[in-house]
């Protein structure tokens, strides 16, 4: 396995890992909400897919973890899927190195 194949697959490790370690916190945050990880979608021409994404029934929240200082792409990643549903309301949330930061 080259270099930065090891790199990218630590990377996703750490993700996961922390996914794992956040998800019982969420389901606590949101009890009798659905929640559902690793939610993909493809939407009026966009698609993409959230780390988490909690459905209450007047709002959304989307929730997106780095694993590294990436929070201008979170911050893409929000305002596509916003797009893609804009007859919701849909809070965001980031999670990263640097801490926890709403989006929009």
């Amino acid at each position: 396995m080259g270099r930065l194949s090891e790199i990218i697959q630590g990377s996703l490790e750490a993700h996961n890992a922390f996914m794992d370690r956040i998800e019982p916190r969420i389901y606590k945050t949101h009890p009798g909400a659905i929640i559902e990880r690793e939610w993909r979608y493809y939407r009026n021409g966009l698609r993409g897919e959230i780390d988490f994404l909690v459905l209450h029934t007047d709002h959304w929240i989307f929730y997106e973890f780095k694993s590294c200082y990436r929070k201008s792409t979170a911050k893409k990643q929000y305002a596509r899927f916003c797009q893609a549903y804009p007859e919701r309301r849909i809070k965001g949330v980031y999670l990263g190195p640097e801490g926890c930061t709403r989006l929009g």
